[in-house]
């Protein structure tokens, strides 16, 4: 999963973490069983991957990032 993830650096996601639960944002980095997201308001996510159950490239620019419901 890290590696996985780790190709999606600079590029939006959206994270799954459990259920209902998602976080959107761009991939800052990966490393150490830790993923750093943004939001588009600057805030920073430290994400452990052991957590994230699903992921994809975020394909809603309208959406606001952040945690979604």
């Amino acid at each position: 999963m890290e590696e996985l993830l780790a190709g999606m650096e600079g590029k939006e996601v959206d994270l799954v973490i459990g259920p209902g639960v998602t976080l959107r944002g761009k991939v800052k980095s990966v490393g150490n069983g830790i993923v750093v997201i943004a939001d588009e308001d600057g805030k920073t996510f430290n994400v452990s991957i052991a957590h994230v159950a699903a992921f994809g490239e975020s394909t809603h620019s309208n959406s606001r990032p952040g945690f979604i419901a």
